[in-house]
């Protein structure tokens, strides 16, 4: 009982039943209804880490469909958007990455299977910004941007400066690096996957590229 392990345990019991008493879920009393008292139990990290899904084990866990991405595939796309007649929707470009990147994958990717939403979306984001600039389409990627906030002609055109001097448009390669760091980023925030890492890695970034090194089937 003098663990912290015991001391977190009663923390995060207690702040789910707090939680739940000020969301109306339940009335503050001296007896809480068992349901209530449950899941206040199955919210701590210790409860999950006891009855952690075998299909969320890292070392079981499995992407669902096809295999993953490659720097051909990512060139293809590349040269397609390159031409200035190919317009691609957005619901297509995102059919596109889906593809390609299977831990994007609404249902069997790794973001959904982790209970990542939020993450997710800001993979994809942040991966159709980054093709956007470096096929050069100034207007695709400032197109979600409200008017007084859109991005100026100035600073697109440094950026392409930046782009072209790098030589990353011509490296189909470092291209499809960056666009899977893109895609994985956000892993190492997932608490199901946190429960199971080594106490040393204090930071999501760390907590990634461990993911990275050791976890590839993620």
């Amino acid at each position: 009982r003098h663990h912290m392990t015991c001391g977190l345990f009663v923390y995060q019991f207690a702040n789910s039943l707090l939680g739940q008493v000020n969301t109306g879920k339940c009335d503050a009393g001296d007896v809480l209804p068992e349901d209530v008292i449950a899941f206040a139990c199955k919210d701590t990290d210790c409860y999950q880490s006891l009855h952690m899904e075998n299909a969320r084990m890292l070392d079981n866990f499995k992407i669902g469909g096809c295999s993953a991405s490659c720097a051909a595939e990512v060139q293809k796309l590349l040269s397609r958007l390159s031409d200035s007649s190919q317009i691609l929707s957005g619901k297509e470009m995102l059919e596109e990455l889906e593809s390609m990147f299977p831990e994007i994958r609404p249902v069997t990717g790794t973001h959904a299977c982790f209970s990542l939403p939020e993450e997710r979306y800001r993979a994809i984001a942040s991966m159709v910004s980054a093709i956007y600039l470096f096929t050069n389409r100034c207007d695709d990627f400032a197109k979600p941007q409200s008017p007084g906030s859109k991005l100026s002609a100035e600073t697109w055109d440094k950026l392409q400066a930046f782009v072209n001097w790098s030589g990353i448009r011509s490296d189909s390669n470092f291209i499809h690096v960056v666009l899977v760091f893109l895609a994985l980023k956000g892993l190492g925030k997932a608490k199901h996957i946190i429960l199971q890492l080594p106490d040393r890695l204090s930071s999501s970034e760390s907590a990634t590229r461990y993911l990275v090194e050791e976890h590839p089937n993620l």
